[in-house]
């Protein structure tokens, strides 16, 4: 160094005394989340904090997000997506909980597809959680006043059995909605469900019109025009 002009010298002096102050400002800034991070076995640099303080993103939620996702073992789960979906203004904390909990309920689900769902303004957390615990109304008791067909028969094709084609199809709906599956897919998918879990000769026929509806749909070209729905329906 002694063969470099002085005022070389020191204006390295100074850009290295800089680059120190702005990293150990950082570290003051974001070492809790760094080190948080670091323990949990998620690995992202200083920098990385760095370039979300510029691009106003919120590193709390993103760290936080890649941790949940680690500890439940997704290896779909990146910095870089979760800070796009931040900046698109998503929910990357609702998105992160939907595929964890799509994860565990082996729900074919990967992050573009539930980022998709939730830039739709659709909560995906809930779709995959309804697909799990499907939101039927059971159907009425034969202890209650009313006296219905539902609870006349609640162990025939009107009662018991329709309540169990009835959840078996909202299952298979809901599973094949978060999976951001057509409209076709989802009617075929609940129909079969229907038929399976719904026995007898209900489950037959509202399985089997579910199946024809999505299979109608299907063979219209691209995505079918709302007239179009009705028809294909009426024709199954």
């Amino acid at each position: 160094m002694g063969n470099l002009p002085t005022p070389v010298f020191i204006a390295l002096l100074f850009v290295v005394g800089v680059l120190l102050l702005v990293l150990f400002i950082a570290f003051i800034t974001f070492g809790r989340l760094y080190i948080q991070a670091l323990s949990s076995g998620v690995r992202i640099s200083v920098f990385a904090f760095i370039g979300m303080w510029l691009r106003k993103v919120n590193p709390r939620i993103i760290v936080d997000s890649l941790i949940m996702a680690n500890k439940a073992g997704l290896s779909d789960v990146h910095s870089n997506k979760l800070e796009a979906h931040f900046m698109a203004r998503g929910n990357v904390q609702r998105v992160t909980q939907a595929l964890v909990a799509a994860s565990k309920a082996h729900i074919n689900l990967n992050f573009d597809q539930a980022a998709a769902i939730d830039l739709a303004g659709r909560d995906v957390l809930d779709a995959v959680r309804t697909s799990v615990q499907p939101k039927v109304i059971d159907a009425p008791s034969r202890d209650q006043a009313r006296t219905t067909v539902d609870a006349v028969a609640g162990d025939g094709d009107h009662g018991l059995g329709m309540l169990r084609g009835i959840r078996g199809a909202s299952s298979a709906a809901q599973a094949t909605l978060a999976r951001n599956g057509d409209l076709a897919e989802v009617l075929m998918e609940a129909g079969e469900a229907w038929s399976d879990h719904g026995g007898g000769t209900s489950g037959a026929l509202w399985g089997g019109a579910l199946l024809a509806a999505g299979q109608s749909l299907a063979r219209i070209p691209d995505r079918p025009a709302a007239e179009q729905i009705p028809t294909a329906i009426n024709e199954a």
